[in-house]
């Protein structure tokens, strides 16, 4: 798939010309379109009862002075000069709909690069905000999918094809390096959203714990500067792993903790931002089972771990100068008669014991380990990523992404780069009220605090095994994935992520 940058009009050269246009129904950017050739196309929306509302979409053949076009698009931005991001993706998902309705093949697109405002970084971030919706709206799933037939030139497994081949963005010249550093960008953003997604989507019978590993030795093999350790139960034990290793007892899939390390900075023993993710590749709750009814969807509860193993590649793909290292906590939470119970009192690996109350809050005795094993690399940070609570959702739906940090700074500085992309994060709050609610009857902790403030009783439990080093939690309980019939993983946080480390590169460049 080609995103550029052109300066001029090519007739003939591609299938459809895509323009822009406004509630008063006047195209917004007429570059080397001729006046004349400009009022036809208002009039023809005027006639089609065009709104120019945000993601209204119309389409015509045959327009006069664009006969080297098959078709003309024009799609609606609203009322205002400058809209959001959300409204921008909202243009972009319209857009791609409207694509694959017609058919189109190729693209010159007059997208007005300053949407999201004047300065250089707008017209960068118009342009990265726009393609990574693009992305995100072309991809399928289809991978399983044998009764119906592959888009012309495409692979039977193909996850992410609307049919058309390149996109043209007819950029003005004082705004051609921006824009295309936004278009760069957002493919290599995409690329590891596309992982991520992938992974997420896939059956609990083909994406194991040791399949997550797989993945993590694949990048290994793709990019010169990751390297990747598998540690195996053995391992773990030999760690004292005991909560991590409890929770992966019921099943015959046995738990990895897969290490995945990019090397991108110029000093190679620079400190690295360390991100862990929950890679519950199948969660039934344990015996504290959780209802039949989409039970099918806990697939999905490996999310964290994918979108570590997405972020990964979106930074090698970025070649940003940072080292990174990925933990993946692959496990699988089932019942048999090896299974883990409720009443149990397991020893954590900083020598914490816990007690059982639910072994349907697996998420987090998995973590608790993770979390103490990476204070090993002497992290810059350390964000661990899970869907770990329905709490969550509770209190945030299902477009945020919690955000729980006891560094306001670093809680804020995540809920900012969410913002900048339409990522979008909330912090909530974290202190030691919800720390007391975690303590245990018969062990140091409990694994399940009291009814309510769930999303924040599981952080602080998280908080007991991150005292040595910079922390955040994020809960993708609602984010991960879109529920319901036509369930799909989404990609999220990686864009956050990535727009995070940026930032820190930047900010440091700056210093």
């Amino acid at each position: 798939m080609l995103f550029n940058v052109v300066n001029t009009l090519q007739h003939g050269k591609e299938d459809t010309l895509v323009l822009f246009a406004n509630a008063e129904k006047k195209v917004v950017k007429t570059n080397e379109l001729k006046e004349e050739t400009v009022a036809d196309v208002e009039r023809l929306l005027v006639l089609d009862n065009f709104k120019g509302s945000v993601g209204e979409v119309s389409h015509f053949y045959g327009v006069e002075g664009l006969t080297g076009f098959t078709r003309v698009i024009v799609v609606g931005l609203g009322k205002d000069a400058t809209i959001s991001p959300k409204a921008l993706k909202s243009v972009a998902a319209a857009l791609v709909k409207k694509l694959r309705e017609v058919k189109a093949s190729s693209l010159t697109l007059l997208l007005p690069e300053n949407l999201l405002g004047l300065e250089q970084d707008d017209i960068y971030r118009t342009a990265l905000v726009f393609v990574e919706a693009i992305n995100f709206n072309r991809y399928k799933f289809k991978r399983y999918l044998t009764l119906d037939k592959p888009e012309e030139g495409h692979a039977d497994d193909c996850s992410c094809c609307t049919g058309v081949k390149s996109y043209h963005f007819l950029t003005d010249k004082d705004k051609a390096g921006a824009f295309e550093a936004g278009l760069t960008d957002a493919r290599c953003i995409s690329a590891g959203i596309k992982l991520a997604r992938d992974l997420g989507n896939l059956p609990g019978n083909v994406c194991t714990p040791r399949y997550l590993a797989d993945q993590g030795e694949k990048l290994a093999r793709d990019y010169d500067n990751i390297t990747t350790e598998v540690l195996d139960e053995e391992q773990l034990e030999a760690l004292g792993m005991g909560c991590y290793l409890a929770v992966g007892k019921g099943s015959a899939n046995r738990p990895y903790l897969t290490v995945v390390k990019y090397n991108g900075a110029a000093d190679s023993n620079e400190r690295p931002y360390v991100f862990v993710g929950k890679g519950m590749t199948f969660d039934t709750g344990g015996y504290s089972i959780k209802p039949a009814a989409s039970m099918e969807e806990m697939k999905y509860d490996m999310c964290g771990a994918a979108s570590v193993l997405g972020l990964v590649k979106a930074v090698a793909e970025l070649n940003l100068p940072i080292n990174l290292v990925g933990v993946v906590a692959g496990c699988e939470n089932l019942i048999s008669s090896t299974s883990y119970r409720p009443g149990d009192i397991l020893k954590s690996m900083n020598g914490l014991t816990v007690e059982v109350n639910n072994t349907d809050a697996e998420g987090r005795l998995v973590l608790c380990d993770s979390l103490t094993y990476v204070s090993r690399f002497n992290p810059l940070k350390v964000i661990d990523i899970a869907t770990l609570t329905g709490a969550c959702m509770v209190a945030l739906g299902s477009r945020l992404t919690g955000v729980f940090s006891e560094n306001d700074t670093f809680a804020q500085e995540l809920v900012d780069a969410g913002k900048y992309v339409d990522d979008a994060g909330w912090r909530l709050p974290l202190d030691d009220d919800f720390r007391a609610d975690m303590r245990g009857n018969h062990a140091d902790l409990t694994n399940a605090g009291v009814r309510f403030g769930g999303a924040s009783t599981a952080a602080a439990f998280l908080s007991y095994f991150t005292k040595e080093y910079d922390w955040a939690h994020l809960d993708i309980a609602g984010s991960a994935w879109v529920s319901g019939k036509n369930h799909l993983a989404t990609g999220r946080p990686v864009s956050l992520m990535a727009r995070w480390l940026q930032n820190q590169v930047m900010a440091k460049e700056a210093k």
